[in-house]
């Protein structure tokens, strides 16, 4: 005769367990061709560059995450349909928590990249593409520097268009 048995599990073991099956999936960060961490210290101009998995650390938000050797963000690269650049180019308000702000992203059209791009957002610097080939579409985004470095974009506007031309001729 067989008995059974059940494994009973504190709540603190069963977090702990969850947090291991599931932490190698959310740290490992994604290599992929369309844009490398190569690529990037190439463009930037640095060294040490690598990707960083999304949600893993303030800022990777995008489907491809690239960090300075120093480990702050440096560029975010997301991946969408032409619906990403329209919805983009059209803004001109956003609503949140019920209050809604100006909020227009468009500050001009770049040319040589896709089928139509256009730099964001309107003021000083800009440090977002947005790119429509077809019917997919890309931002490419840059970060902040820190207060001493002047609080400008880490990457230029011509940076961010050289990163999406890589991105759209492997693509």
């Amino acid at each position: 005769m067989r008995t059974s048995r059940s494994l009973t599990l504190s709540p603190l073991s069963l977090s702990t367990l969850i947090l291991m099956l599931c932490a190698p999936a959310v740290a490992q960060p994604t290599s992929d061709k369309r844009l490398t961490p190569a690529d990037v210290e190439k463009i930037a101009g640095v060294t040490g560059v690598k990707t960083v998995a999304r949600m893993s650390q303030s800022g990777a938000g995008g489907d491809l995450n690239f960090a300075s050797g120093d480990g702050k963000m440096l560029l975010m690269v997301n991946f969408g349909d032409d619906q990403l650049y329209r919805k983009a180019r059209e803004q001109k308000e956003m609503t949140i928590s019920g209050k809604t702000y100006p909020m227009e992203l468009f500050a001009h059209a770049v040319s040589g990249l896709g089928d139509e791009a256009f730099a964001a957002p309107p003021g000083k610097d800009q440090y977002v593409l947005y790119v429509r080939r077809g019917s997919q579409a890309i931002s490419v985004s840059t970060y902040y520097g820190s207060p001493g470095a002047g609080m400008k974009p880490r990457l230029t506007e011509a940076q961010l268009k050289e990163a999406a031309a890589v991105i759209l001729s492997r693509w």
